[in-house]
């Protein structure tokens, strides 16, 4: 695989979050959630592969996307620093947020352990510092493939990209589930 395709594929699994988020986001912004499983699926889903994506990202150490297989090796700790100053947490605060995120996906998405769960206790992530994280990750990897002069057509700022996503996907959100209001549940 060349650098190229490595680094795209770090960029495709960024933007998998990335949409995975805002599409969560796009549906809460509609009100409460529908009554119709359609939509309480969906709304699941779009946390549990969002969780799976950023794990892969900063929590799998032997993904071929996670961080540490990106970054040259000499700049993992000024790439540490910049997470944590782009996160706003300092390092002990990322470790646990992302001990976090990763318990959630081994306990509740990828794997499932009965004698663990505790009905009413589950910790559902909230993606404000992920983002940031796959913000500042993008950064850099826009910045690799700049390195080695490697031409892209990613956006070259993922803040403007999720700003108008966000708007984007709440709209057709609302217009969704208005849609879908009259329809009845059949299948109970």
């Amino acid at each position: 695989m060349t650098r190229q395709d490595q680094l795209g594929h770090v960029v495709r699994t960024i933007a998998a979050f990335v949409w995975n988020v805002h599409l969560k986001r796009a549906v809460a912004a509609t009100g409460p959630l529908p009554e119709q499983n359609f939509w309480r699926v969906i709304d699941g889903n779009f946390m549990d592969i969002a969780v799976i994506e950023w794990c892969k990202l900063f929590a799998s150490h032997t993904e071929a996307v996670h961080w540490k297989n990106n970054i040259p090796e000499t700049e993992h700790d000024k790439f540490r620093d910049g997470l944590c100053g782009g996160t706003g947490l300092t390092s002990e605060e990322w470790h646990r947020y992302r001990e976090e995120l990763k318990r959630y996906r081994d306990e509740h998405v990828a794997h499932f352990d009965l004698g663990r769960f505790q009905p009413g206790k589950v910790t559902y992530p909230h993606f404000d510092k992920a983002l940031e994280a796959c913000h500042y990750y993008y950064d850099r990897i826009l910045a690799e493939l700049e390195k080695v002069g490697i031409q892209h057509s990613f956006p070259a700022d993922i803040r403007i990209y999720c700003a108008k996503l966000a708007a984007c996907e709440t709209g057709i959100a609302r217009a969704a589930i208005e849609a879908t209001r009259g329809i009845k549940e059949t299948a109970r």
